[in-house]
């Protein structure tokens, strides 16, 4: 069934109390962070993603990048902000030539953010 995108972060925090080593836990929470609104938040949880991963997923570098330049885009400090989102889709081109079933969902991210 449906859930409201509170319960799903209640649900996803539960997870990582649970296994807070689960990439996919900080992956789907930083979504769920982002559609509830809340960037800096879902951004924190993208990093926790990217540490954890280290280079096995591109997808937590990806939702990183995203959402670090969307930031930007409602920053003053765009240049700043920007600068930092760049290094994590440098990578994730380099990790698309290993991980070539990441390009699909790089594709489908781009497209919704842009």
């Amino acid at each position: 069934g449906n859930i409201d995108i509170d319960t799903a972060i209640t649900q996803c925090s539960k997870a990582i109390e649970f296994a807070p080593k689960s990439v996919d836990a900080r992956l789907y929470l930083g979504y769920f962070f982002k559609a509830s609104g809340c960037l800096e938040e879902a951004i924190k949880q993208f990093k926790e993603a990217v540490k954890l991963s280290f280079f096995k997923s591109g997808k937590p570098r990806i939702a990183l990048g995203v959402s670090i330049i969307q930031k930007a885009r409602q920053s003053n400090k765009k240049l700043k902000e920007v600068s930092l989102g760049l290094p994590h889709f440098i990578l994730v081109i380099l990790l698309l030539v290993i991980y070539k079933n990441a390009f699909i969902f790089f594709l489908k991210i781009c497209y919704k953010t842009f």
